[in-house]
C-alpha cells in the first residue's frame, strides 16, 4: 500500500518516514503544503495521505476520492499508527448517517477539529463554555468515542462536517 506523508515538519516526516520501514506500507513521497500533497497524489497515486489530526493545516477536502487522508496523533506509538491505517483500509468508503448530530453540536465538533479548545469554541459561536462541554459531552456518547482527538478523526472519515444539517 502506497503512502503520502504530509507535515510541514522535516523532523516528523522522518521520523514517519522510520515507522513504515520493514511494513507493507510503501512511503512514495512526502509533501509540506497542500499543493504538494495534490501533485504527490497525481505522480504516485498513493492509496492514503498520512496528516497531523490536530496540527495540519492542510484542506483534506481537496484530496481526491482515490486516496484516503488518514488522521494521525502524535502521541501514537507505531503500533497504533499502523493500526489506524490498517483499520482505514477495512472501512467502507463515502458518507455514513451523522448519528442525528443536532447543527450546534456538527458547529462544535467543527471547532475540535479546527483544534480550537472550549473556550474558543464558545467564543466564536456565541455560547457558554459550559454549552459547548455539554454538546462535546453529547457528541461523545452519542459515537460511543473516548475523546475529542478521536471525535475530530471520526467527523472527518464520516464527511459530517461536508453534511448540511
Amino acid at each position: 500500500m502506497k503512502i503520502l506523508l504530509a507535515d510541514e515538519r522535516p523532523v516528523v516526516l522522518a521520523g514517519l518516514r522510520s515507522f513504515f520501514e520493514a511494513t507493507e506500507f510503501e512511503v512514495v513521497g512526502e509533501a509540506a503544503t497542500t499543493a504538494e500533497i495534490l501533485d504527490g497524489i497525481r505522480l504516485y497515486s498513493p492509496q492514503y495521505v498520512l496528516l497531523n489530526a490536530v496540527k495540519t493545516t492542510f484542506d483534506s477536502t481537496r484530496i481526491p476520492e482515490n486516496c484516503s487522508p488518514v488522521f494521525f496523533s502524535e502521541t501514537w506509538s507505531k503500533e497504533q499508527l499502523l493500526q489506524e491505517i490498517r483499520s482505514q483500509r477495512c472501512r467502507k468508503t463515502g458518507r455514513r448517517k451523522s448519528k442525528n448530530l443536532t447543527r450546534r453540536e456538527v458547529e462544535v465538533l467543527r471547532g475540535i477539529t479546527q483544534g480550537l479548545c472550549n473556550k474558543e469554541i464558545a467564543k466564536a459561536l456565541g455560547i457558554s463554555v459550559e454549552t459547548v462541554k455539554e454538546h462535546v459531552r453529547n457528541v461523545l456518547r452519542k459515537t460511543s468515542l473516548a475523546d475529542r482527538t478521536q471525535l475530530a478523526l471520526w467527523a472527518v472519515r464520516q464527511n459530517i462536517l461536508d453534511e448540511n444539517i
